[in-house]
């Protein structure tokens, strides 16, 4: 990233800040506003413009200003090597890509995975129990 792209995200990430403060001092006059029945309604109605003109203010440039860094984060776009073009450089339909070969999924073991020892012992311990049962049942 270049300074100057690295200067134009500072101060992005700064307004988004400010006008994040600004939000919440809009919300803390209303809340002390609703609180305090001395306020005029008028005042108050004024208080809400203001916070959603800011909550808008801030979500668009959040969504707008936002998109265009993103894309200045992610660099510029590849360029294809000189003397090709996209074309040559795609694949065909009738061209087949690197096999890949395919392994089996590779087996876990109680010594491996701590949450397969204590499932298969817990299992262990119910099924005794359902035998020491029926054991204890035919004998009676």
């Amino acid at each position: 990233m270049s300074e100057n792209n690295l200067i134009m995200k500072r101060r992005y990430e700064a307004m988004l800040h400010r006008l994040k403060s600004q939000q919440i001092e809009r919300l803390m006059q209303l809340t002390k506003g609703l609180e305090d029945t001395n306020v005029p309604l008028s005042d108050l109605q004024q208080v809400v413009e203001d916070f959603t003109h800011t909550e808008a203010s801030f979500l668009s440039f959040q969504k707008i200003i936002g998109e265009y860094i993103r894309t200045l984060d992610a660099g510029p776009q590849p360029v294809p090597l000189r003397g090709r073009t996209e074309k040559d450089m795609k694949i065909e339909p009738n061209e087949s890509p690197a096999k890949v070969n395919p392994q089996r999924p590779k087996r876990v073991t109680p010594e491996q995975s701590p949450t397969l020892r204590r499932s298969l012992e817990a299992q262990a311990r119910k099924e005794k129990a359902a035998t020491t049962q029926n054991n204890e049942e035919t004998k009676e």
